[in-house]
């Protein structure tokens, strides 16, 4: 935590970026809210899980059996998900937390090429005011500045589009590796130019030659077995 800077929660928006079912992902996230309440910043949870689940997220302070009503995408469910809903919901009932749900629409009946990028973007940007951060997490994909396909794909990021719009955000992308220690990478040195595009191996996208351009903060986590699965404990 100490290795990400005060500018990043003096942005707009801070935008984590994680790779799904992940516990350092929800703990990280989970410390984001309290460094940021702990310097008396209002804060608004965004996350990547449908808006009709929200009412019972917000109700989980006073009925926290109602976590195993929710009904989570398969691709997201995970025991520590589940734990940051109730651990936000109890924040929210005393600290200046907000909670919103920020993904809805099947993506067939969207009419942008943006898709569910373009629709998160405008859940988020309509939770952004001047006396409150937003922190949204998201999948790696949605989190980057820009996305440069290696073909004419006119889709862009959950961040491009808020840029868009005139928002700017703070980007941290989160990755696993083997490795012994976590390491934060930053600026368009070698190293993080290369992990960057090592967390992007798998898409059709131009090898990147700068980092700054996608975001500002890179974390290796070294817990690459840990992916966990849905369902409550």
């Amino acid at each position: 935590m100490a290795d990400i800077p005060e500018p990043a929660f003096g942005a707009p928006v801070l935008m984590v970026g994680e790779s799904h079912r992940r516990p350092k992902s929800h703990a990280f996230t989970s410390a984001l809210i309290r460094r940021a309440l702990h310097h008396d910043r209002c804060v608004t949870l965004a996350l990547e899980i449908p808006v009709d689940q929200a009412d019972t997220w917000r109700s989980l302070a006073n009925e926290p059996e109602a976590i195993g009503s929710m009904s989570l995408p398969s691709i997201h469910d995970s025991p520590s998900l589940r734990r940051l809903l109730q651990t936000t919901a109890r924040l929210a009932h005393q600290d200046c937390l907000k909670l919103n749900a920020i993904d809805s629409i099947p993506t067939q009946s969207i009419d942008h090429p943006g898709g569910r990028d373009f629709v998160m973007a405008e859940h988020i940007a309509d939770l952004v005011t001047d006396d409150r951060l937003v922190i949204a997490l998201v999948g790696s994909n949605h989190a980057p500045r820009h996305i440069d396909w290696d073909y004419d794909a006119p889709g862009q990021s959950t961040t491009f589009y808020l840029a868009e719009r005139g928002i700017d955000a703070y980007v941290i992308l989160q990755d696993w590796v083997e490795t012994e220690a976590p390491r934060v990478l930053a600026g368009d040195g070698e190293a993080a130019v290369s992990a960057y595009n090592r967390l992007q191996w798998f898409r059709s996208v131009v090898p990147a030659t700068t980092f700054t351009r996608y975001a500002d903060r890179l974390i290796q986590w070294p817990d690459i077995g840990t992916l966990e699965f849905g369902g409550s404990e």
